[in-house]
């Protein structure tokens, strides 16, 4: 079972704005702001693909990159699980 970033203790968690998709969100992050950093340009970097011009980020384009992310996650964990069968077999 996986945790989330919210689920792991942290000595240092403290809570910091980001800005993601054009609002500022307040997240609690643990001593690695530089992680929070990367994911959030990454995510970031999505939602401009969605972007037409100079006009503001879709209303729906969130929900877009999730679906996204959660293509890429679905598709990692089956080559992750078919490499696993393989090297035991």
């Amino acid at each position: 079972m996986t945790r989330s970033m919210r689920d792991t203790p942290s000595k240092k968690a403290a809570p910091v704005e980001i800005k993601l998709g054009g609002q500022v969100l307040r997240v609690v992050v643990g001593d690695d702001r530089h992680k929070i950093d990367t994911l959030v340009a990454g995510v970031e970097a999505r939602l401009a693909k969605h972007r037409r011009g100079a006009a503001p980020i879709p209303q729906n384009a969130m929900a877009l990159v999730a679906l996204e992310l959660e293509n890429e996650v679905v598709e990692l964990r089956e080559k992750y699980e078919a490499l696993e069968r393989k090297t035991r077999d």
